[in-house]
């Protein structure tokens, strides 16, 4: 049966500034729905709040450790919501020690994550996570519908990539990924890293775009961008 580690932003949780309950509850019956044909875990963001909590305390302190700590904290309350969207069919426990998916695998549930550790990302605890389950792939499900040149709220005449390389995506990522809290970048440098001596596929798709993250999560072609390996 096909693994796959599900990367979702924490932004695609909100509309309007308020957690949407009919998009919860519409994908986690899509992840219920397919748990049968595939092992899913899924590590949630933290979005627009743990953006703004990493900037009230950078913004007071200067302090970027403390800045990741409660963006770790918003990580938390959204994957709380998704665990409790999926009801008995989530493990128990939120994910914060990776043994704890395998197990939650193993036992045929879904694996729900948040952030784990300070002065990372929820993509890099997506892939480490990816690599203890030895997943078929990672989806990075965001706001965005894949990766670009450029970022498509500031031009839109960006053109998306159908495939990348992972060299690629490391090249991309290495460009935009500061190290702080609440940046946006297309992927956590270090997790892409991690991707390429994994040799992982990565998936980019749109988060509410739930028919592709669907052709995703069961390996089929969407419309978003596939990182693989060169042939």
């Amino acid at each position: 049966m096909r693994t796959v580690v599900i990367s979702l932003g924490g932004s695609t949780l909100f509309e309007s500034g308020c957690v949407d309950t009919a998009f919860v509850k519409d994908i986690c019956r899509l992840l219920v729905t397919l748990k049968d044909k595939a092992r899913i875990a899924v590590v949630v963001g933290g979005g627009r709040y743990a953006r703004d909590y990493a900037t009230a305390i950078r913004n007071a302190s200067g302090n970027e450790f403390l800045a990741d700590r409660a963006a770790i904290f918003a990580t938390k309350a959204n994957a709380t919501v998704i665990q409790a969207g999926l009801g008995d069919a989530a493990f128990p426990r939120l994910i914060q020690v990776l043994d704890d998916a395998a197990i939650a695998l193993n036992e045929g549930k879904i694996a729900v994550g948040c952030g784990i550790l300070e002065g990372v990302s929820t993509d890099f605890d997506s892939m480490l996570l990816a690599e203890r389950v030895q997943a078929d792939a990672v989806i990075n499900a965001s706001n965005t519908d894949g990766v670009y040149s450029e970022d498509p709220k500031k031009n839109a005449k960006a053109s998306k990539f159908k495939t990348l390389t992972h060299e690629q995506l490391e090249t991309m990522a290495s460009a935009s990924d500061t190290r702080k809290a609440g940046t946006h970048f297309p992927f956590d440098v270090i997790a892409s890293k991690l991707a390429a001596r994994s040799k992982m596929e990565i998936h980019f798709v749109k988060g509410r775009n739930l028919n592709d993250l669907e052709k995703a999560i069961l390996g089929k072609p969407h419309s978003g961008t596939l990182i693989k390996e060169s042939s």
